[in-house]
């Protein structure tokens, strides 16, 4: 009576065996940088020091390659935003001027609107590890985590 037990057990190894590891963080397979949903996680800048954001709703982040463009939009915090994206080699990326919504919100959300969107217009290179991606600016780092 042991044997149909043991050959269960052998029967459910190679399901055990494709389980994947962890699907979040750092040691994560790359999430892609195109078609990816970017949550904002923190700023890091001389204005917000390495802050991590404790916001119901973060910005958001979200580039789509269309024909020879790469379009840009999401959330800034209060309003959302539209623009494109120049990709270069060796993980260099610039935003054209973005265009908002021009809703008013309460001070620190209009502060950390602002916050992300200067760091967005000064960007130069990204890096991306697991599922959370840096985008490494003239006034410090966004770190996002993918959705």
């Amino acid at each position: 009576m042991k044997i149909p037990a043991i050959a269960a057990c052998l029967a459910l190894l190679p399901l055990l065996a494709c389980r994947s590891a962890d699907s979040t963080g750092p040691n994560a397979p790359p999430a892609p940088l195109l078609r990816t949903e970017w949550v904002l996680t923190s700023i890091a800048s001389g204005a917000v020091p390495g802050n991590s954001l404790d916001v119901d709703e973060p910005p958001t982040l979200r580039l789509e390659a269309k024909g020879d463009t790469v379009q840009v939009s999401g959330f800034s915090g209060v309003n959302r935003f539209t623009g494109s994206c120049t990709l270069e080699p060796a993980e260099q990326l610039t935003f054209s001027p973005l265009i908002t919504t021009r809703m008013a919100g309460p001070p620190e959300r209009m502060k950390l609107e602002s916050t992300f969107l200067e760091h967005l217009q000064g960007a130069r290179f990204y890096a991306i590890s697991g599922t959370e991606l840096s985008i490494f600016t003239e006034l410090g780092r966004l770190g996002f985590r993918a959705k």
